[in-house]
């Protein structure tokens, strides 16, 4: 985790215009790593299993409604 941090923030300063996203796998993803993408100024992608999960249909319908 640290060293895919640190990574991602080489990368963001070496290279600002060519990353812009970064997509994670969500059984390793947590907040500290969403929220380190955030302050570099990059947006996190997190694929999560569809199982029928409440909280991610709610999530869902709360990002439809917000401001791009």
């Amino acid at each position: 985790m640290n060293v895919g941090k640190r990574l991602i923030a080489d990368v963001a300063k070496s290279h600002r215009n060519l990353m812009d996203v970064v997509v994670y796998e969500a059984l390793a993803c947590n907040s500290i790593w969403i929220n380190h993408c955030q302050n570099l100024g990059i947006d996190a992608i997190v694929r999560a299993k569809n199982n029928n999960n409440n909280s991610l249909r709610l999530e869902e319908r709360r990002s439809i409604r917000r401001r791009p």
